[in-house]
């Protein structure tokens, strides 16, 4: 009986009938690549598989095998081999079966497909030498289609375990590798400590908190490795030795002369006899949550001078409107005189000093209200500078200038940030008053967009002084309204420039050390420029 197949390319498929198809639907396919050069052989082959309701490709030479193999592997779902079967004739021109079985053997994956060789020779070296190039099994010719379909059968049963097989290997192999992943995508660090105390893990957010490496850290001792963990290693320690998990402990850990407070969870690990065998510390860094509560309370009380301020506000300057009118009245009224003249001037000072403090005050509980226009910060930083002039040349700084070249426009409020800018030059000259050297640079972070003037990204302004420094309990206390270390003023210019630079959408920060200086750091978007602005 001869198949009805036709080559597509370089293979052929079994073309079947309306009755075949049916059958095949009922069945479960199995995929079967035929490679003969004998066009019988492969019809007959067709018939008498097709019928069983296998998927048939046909072959006529073994470069053609080799090329469909390769093109279906490549086109293949993860895991899944190009057929379930090879029939492989040993005599084929050009490249013979028993190489291209070799070949099929020798590749990675394709290695794992079953083969069963034809041969029309029945010597016991010819089929030790089918066995030798890889093969599974052999038939030889003439062969008994019975036969035939039994070896069909056991070798497809062989090859659906080896699939089987090879995707619980890839399952297990996967599985480390996604609890890998996954252990060091965690955004809070974790810690594993044996019953001596010594590190078996450690994730990647542990290791950043603690600022060692893996090699640093796996098989050490805690508390031998940096002194600055000690109150982490007493958490465990007591953890270890009470046998009883924490829920919740915060520790502080040194890090790059930055105090770093951490939150601590533990829980115990067991052996398999039950015996504690060590401990897990989740550790959460804290300092995002706290500056989120000082900020909060920094809110609460502008809140409160809000409420406070409309009704001062009111109290101070009617007043104030009275006694100005009434110098000018008297100014009028007197008779010219130098004495009083400088009275009064003295006086208007002192109005004119109280009006100042309550602008100050309104504009520190009120959010200004911005003018955004396209600004180059070269120019506002030049700007920010004149109006400190008279401050610098009184203490004799020295104006060290450093901006990037490229500074893309940003639309900001210039006055307002002017303003903001003198503060932190003024409080920089005010920490040298016997001179001293003051940086100012401007750069940009993370620009860019491929349209003209699209500027995603943010420039960054630093002002840096040679003072003396502050204490860290000063430092963070720099912005609060009211505080201050001069003795003169009341505390609110930096709370000001705080209040000017978040309403822009930007951010201040502040680093000083006793005896190395002070630097602010000021943060700024850069904001898409409209069209209208372009032009």
């Amino acid at each position: 009986m001869r198949g009805n197949w036709q080559q597509t390319g370089d293979w052929g498929v079994l073309a079947q009938g309306e009755a075949m198809r049916t059958k095949l639907a009922s069945a479960q396919q199995h995929a079967i690549l035929i490679v003969d050069d004998d066009r019988t052989v492969v019809d007959t082959f067709c018939a008498l598989l097709g019928m069983e309701g296998y998927e048939i490709h046909a072959a006529l030479s073994g470069e053609e095998a080799l090329r469909f193999l390769q093109q279906q592997a490549a086109m293949a779902p993860p895991h899944t081999l190009p057929v379930d079967l090879v029939i492989l004739d040993v005599v084929l021109p050009a490249m013979g079966g028993l190489e291209v079985c070799r070949r099929i053997k020798g590749d990675p994956w394709l290695r794992y497909m079953p083969v069963l060789m034809v041969t029309a020779l029945n010597s016991i070296q010819d089929q030790g030498e089918a066995i030798t190039a890889g093969a599974d099994d052999y038939v030889t010719k003439p062969f008994n289609s019975e036969e035939l379909l039994i070896r069909v059968r056991a070798l497809l049963r062989i090859g659906d375990l080896q699939r089987e097989l090879l995707a619980r290997n890839a399952q297990l192999y996967a599985l480390p590798t996604f609890n890998e992943s996954l252990l060091h995508s965690m955004g809070d660090g974790l810690l594993a400590v044996d019953h001596e105390g010594r590190i078996t893990l450690a994730n990647r957010a542990a290791l950043t908190m603690l600022r060692c490496s893996p090699a640093e850290s796996e098989g050490r001792k805690l508390d031998a490795l940096r002194p600055e963990y000690a109150e982490l290693t007493a958490v465990v320690g007591r953890v270890l030795a009470e046998k009883t998990p924490r829920a919740m402990e915060e520790v502080h850990v040194r890090l790059d002369e930055e105090l770093v407070p951490l939150r601590v969870r533990t829980t115990l690990l067991h052996d398999d006899g039950g015996a504690v065998s060590g401990v897990i510390a989740l550790l959460e860094d804290l300092r995002p949550i706290k500056e989120m509560e000082a900020k909060q309370r920094r809110l609460d009380r502008l809140t409160v001078l809000n409420q406070m301020a409309a009704s001062i506000a009111h109290e101070i300057r009617n007043p104030l409107q009275t006694l100005s009118l009434g110098m000018r009245y008297l100014r009028r009224s007197l008779e010219p005189d130098v004495d009083t003249e400088e009275t009064l001037q003295r006086l208007q000072r002192q109005v004119d000093r109280i009006s100042q403090i309550v602008n100050e005050f309104l504009t520190v509980a009120r959010p200004p209200k911005l003018n955004r226009v396209p600004c180059d910060m070269r120019d506002v930083l030049e700007r920010a500078l004149e109006l400190a002039e008279p401050r610098l040349l009184e203490c004799g700084v020295q104006v060290h200038r450093d901006y990037a070249a490229e500074l893309p426009p940003a639309e900001l409020d210039a006055e307002a940030l002017e303003r903001a800018l003198s503060n932190l030059i003024l409080n920089a000259a005010d920490a040298m008053p016997e001179g001293g050297d003051l940086y100012l640079s401007a750069v940009t972070r993370g620009v860019g967009g491929s349209a003209p003037g699209d500027c995603a990204g943010e420039i960054e302004v630093q002002v840096r002084d040679t003072g003396a420094g502050m204490p860290p309990e000063i430092a963070e206390r720099v912005f609060d309204p009211f505080f201050t270390t001069k003795p003169k003023g009341i505390g609110l210019g930096l709370t000001i420039t705080q209040r000017i630079i978040e309403e822009h959408g930007g951010r201040i920060v502040v680093a000083s050390l006793p005896g190395a200086g002070t630097t602010f750091t000021v943060t700024l978007p850069i904001q898409e420029r409209t069209n209208d602005a372009r032009q």
